[in-house]
């Protein structure tokens, strides 16, 4: 990997604390949200959008060498995340 900007560097990490937040609540979200007002309901769903364009532009950085070896070692991690939750966030967004 490139030696990374600190810039570069606090960005990404910023990018990959925030979806390890959101994927890591997803199941709760999923036990509560039937208790939540429709407003806030859609909101949340609607939101996933934007999250998971977040995920395609650590993928850019990754595909630039722009991140540490740690880095891109918790972009796989939050890669099976995803992937063992996507159901969860498939089920939100259907009903």
């Amino acid at each position: 990997m490139a030696k990374v900007g600190t810039r570069i560097e606090q960005h990404v990490d910023q990018l990959l604390e925030r979806l390890f937040d959101a994927w890591n609540g997803l199941s709760r979200a999923e036990t509560e949200i039937d208790r939540w007002d429709l407003e806030d309901q859609i909101a949340y769903v609607e939101e996933w959008g934007a999250k998971e364009s977040l995920v395609d532009v650590l993928q850019n950085y990754l595909a630039r060498g722009e991140m540490t070896e740690s880095q891109a070692a918790r972009l796989r991690e939050l890669e099976d995340l995803i992937e063992r939750n996507r159901a969860i966030l498939d089920r939100l967004r259907a009903s």
